[in-house]
């Protein structure tokens, strides 16, 4: 058994303490590491540097009939349990209609959720404006980008939508 005086005193047991504590906080990054603990120290046998990383997953609109492209708001996305939407400031829940479809809308035509990995379920806000209006993405690693595309009838016009 460890005497508790060598973790008050500064013993090995608290040193090897201390540098596993600082290890966890190097760079932002959490580290997860296994390990032994012994009378005379910690032994560090595996490193993750991966665990608790994070990864952007971006819906962008393609934006349709371009010349110049239209892109669509207002518009939203749910990821998992969390809600975005573009215009920022716009309204939950996103209605069916009205919504307006313009090339001056180029600044709300992406929205990006920051994840780790794992499946999840989105769907897209309103259903009837874009293709796919939902799905699963799985992020592994990486970032990930779903391209949307709007379902506007180019013939008549700009703000208007096909259902």
């Amino acid at each position: 058994m460890t005497d508790p005086s060598a973790i008050r005193e500064g013993g090995p047991l608290r040193i090897a303490f201390v540098i596993a504590a600082a290890a966890l906080i190097i760079g932002g990054t959490v580290l997860v590491f296994e390990g032994s603990l012994t009378g005379t120290g910690f032994a560090i046998t595996d490193i993750d540097p991966d665990v608790g990383r994070v990864y952007q997953v971006t819906f962008e609109q393609q934006g349709a009939c371009a010349p110049p492209p239209l892109y669509t708001a207002p518009w939203s996305v749910i990821l998992a349990a969390e809600t975005e939407a573009e215009p920022s400031n716009a309204t939950l829940s996103i209605p069916s209609s009205p919504i307006t479809a313009g090339p001056t809308l180029v600044n709300s035509s992406i929205i990006v959720f920051s994840v780790p990995d794992g499946v999840y379920q989105y769907t897209i806000s309103p259903e009837f404006g874009f293709s796919p209006s939902s799905g699963t993405v799985r992020v592994q690693g990486d970032d990930v980008t779903i391209m949307l595309y709007e379902e506007i009838s180019c013939s008549l016009g700009a703000g208007s939508v096909t259902d």
